[in-house]
């Protein structure tokens, strides 16, 4: 600072002309403006903030929702560049011996009718026509041949038919078939079965397994029954010859599946309900029940039930379990209709129904439960009448006389509770709406056979018909007849309960 005011003073001298020197003598006083800091300028305010709002909320969540979520470890290592590590040569050789494999098994999946014939139509069928009829050639050339049993497995894929002549006298110790056949697709044969099985015997009855959808039962003319592999034709198991076997006709035969045991039981012309046990390839007989014309009320029999010594030979029988316990429905040839407590410690017949005049063909149980929570049994006999029973009391709740012929068989169709199909001499096949006796359908192919025996597929919407000349019809039921009305299962209800009320 000292140099920087001596450079000012002399400057200022040389600009007066004067000479300058150093020593004493006045001076003028020089001001210099600091400019090491500028002029602040402040200035006084106020700031006021506005009052803020609050507002207090309640969230309650009322659904939850779990999400499981898996992490990939690998992603890393199998989004990278470096190629996996194996062995190219056992590769080659693992995809070469599986090659065979897999070309056989698409080639299948090629040619499957599994799926065919299953699309949704856009356009309803409205009435019911035929889609199959059913003859093999070789039984085509047998004469007399008719059709005694018909059976469809769970998945209504395949229909099983047995076969026997009637009208021969020796007809039960004769040899017979059972033919399966494969009726979900495009690709089946009429005239050539699926498999055709060799028996030594008439089949009389047929079920399959209600969950193993390849096993058979079958109840033989000669009294034997019968377990059959349907995947390769082989019959597995049958039952032991004994002395307390079924020394007649198996007419009826039912699978009773009670967990992971698997039952049969079988009713026979010669009067005797036998229950069976099934396990691997094995039948062993657990209990032999016989229906004692004793425990039949005298006013609930016929004239040709009358004495001590009267067999009640059993032409049908058909299964209900209910709860715990399980009841067996049987039709006799003297036209008694009975129940059967299986459960029972000691079996026997427990209630009998009122009868009919003559022997009773048919009987099924309905799928569709009444307010009692408990199904209807409909019975038919040659007499030409038809029953509708409540399980638990004797009257009929509702008689029935589709036709002037004599009924050989009839069933309950699964999607209308206030219906049942009927088949009668003359070849006709009936639907009938029990609570008016009308006929909503008559199902005729112009023939003037025998309908000896029917069978409703599992899903209500088909029926296989078998007649008395060796021939099979399957009919697809139309819309019309496979529809129920919204107040049909009321009307059931109300009438059983009016019934009910009134014997109250």
């Amino acid at each position: 600072f000292f140099f920087f005011f001596a450079f000012i003073t002399i400057v200022m001298s040389v600009k007066k002309g004067e000479a300058y020197c150093f020593g004493d003598g006045p001076v003028d006083t020089i001001t210099v403006t600091s400019s090491w800091k500028g002029q602040t300028m402040s200035s006084e305010t106020s700031t006021q903030t506005l009052e803020v709002g609050t507002k207090e909320m309640g969230v309650q969540s009322k659904t939850y929702a779990t999400v499981e979520i898996q992490t990939d470890l690998l992603k890393t290592k199998l989004m990278s560049d470096t190629p996996p590590d194996y062995d190219a040569k056992h590769l080659f050789e693992f995809l070469k011996s599986v090659e065979p494999l897999v070309q056989q098994i698409l080639e299948e999946n090629n040619t499957s009718t599994a799926f065919i014939g299953d699309e949704e139509e856009e356009d309803k069928q409205e009435a019911s026509v035929v889609t199959r009829r059913l003859k093999d050639r070789n039984i085509a050339e047998l004469e007399g041949i008719a059709c005694t049993c018909i059976a469809w497995n769970k998945l209504g894929s395949v229909v099983a038919i047995g076969y026997a002549k009637p009208a021969d006298e020796e007809w039960w110790t004769a040899s017979s078939k059972l033919c399966l056949w494969s009726v979900d697709g495009r690709y089946c044969k009429e005239n050539e079965a699926s498999m055709a099985i060799n028996l030594q015997s008439c089949a009389m009855s047929l079920e399959f397994h209600p969950e193993e959808v390849a096993l058979l039962a079958a109840g033989m003319m000669n009294g034997d029954v019968s377990v059959i592999d349907t995947r390769n034709g082989n019959v597995i198991a049958t039952s032991p010859f004994a002395i307390d076997s079924h020394s007649e006709a198996v007419t009826a035969i039912r699978w009773i599946v009670r967990g992971r045991r698997s039952l049969l039981c079988s009713a026979s012309t010669d009067g005797h309900i036998i229950t069976w046990e099934y396990k691997g390839s094995q039948i062993t007989q657990r209990q032999r029940i016989p229906l004692d014309i004793a425990f039949v009320p005298s006013y609930l029999r016929t004239n040709r039930a009358v004495g001590v010594d009267v067999v009640l030979g059993v032409l049908c029988m058909a299964t209900l379990k209910d709860l715990h316990t399980v009841f067996a429905f049987v039709g006799t040839e003297v036209g008694i209709v009975a129940r059967v407590n299986l459960s029972s410690s000691v079996a026997s017949l427990d209630l009998a129904y009122k009868p009919h005049d003559g022997p009773v063909q048919g009987i099924n149980v309905s799928s569709n439960r009444t307010y009692t929570d408990t199904p209807l049994i409909c019975t038919c006999s040659a007499d030409g009448s038809s029953h509708v029973y409540h399980h638990r009391q004797s009257a009929p709740l509702f008689v029935l006389r589709p036709s002037g012929q004599a009924l050989l068989s009839v069933s309950f169709l699964p999607s209308r509770p206030a219906c049942i199909i009927v088949s009668d001499a003359k070849g006709d096949v009936l639907i009938v709406d029990i609570r008016n006796n009308e006929m909503v359908e008559l199902l005729d192919d112009l023939l003037q056979i025998s309908c000896r025996v029917l069978s409703v597929s599992p899903n209500g919407n088909a029926i296989c018909s078998g007649y008395d000349d060796g021939c099979a019809r399957v009919w697809k039921l139309g819309h019309s007849t496979t529809t129920a009305a919204h107040d049909e299962r009321r009307e059931i209800d109300g009438l059983c309960k009016q019934i009910f009320s009134s014997d109250q």
